[in-house]
């Protein structure tokens, strides 16, 4: 499924030591990745209602691995 081809890639991802973002999710896929524990591994923070949102929350975790 879908579903579990991003939780495949999230956690490849994750072993690379990159941060993943979501942006827009509607509101069904978002239900779904939450019944299925893929928010809880991403971080709720790492969900955003914008790609302008997403824009600064990568800013903010860049910033975080400077320091």
């Amino acid at each position: 499924t879908g579903l579990k081809a991003l939780e495949v890639a999230v956690e490849k991802m994750h072993r690379d030591g990159v941060a993943v973002l979501i942006a827009g999710t509607q509101p069904q896929p978002m239900k779904i990745m939450m019944a299925s524990g893929l928010v809880h591994q991403l971080g709720l923070d790492n969900f955003c209602g914008s790609l302008d949102q997403a824009l600064a929350r990568s800013r903010q975790l860049l910033a975080n691995t400077r320091t």
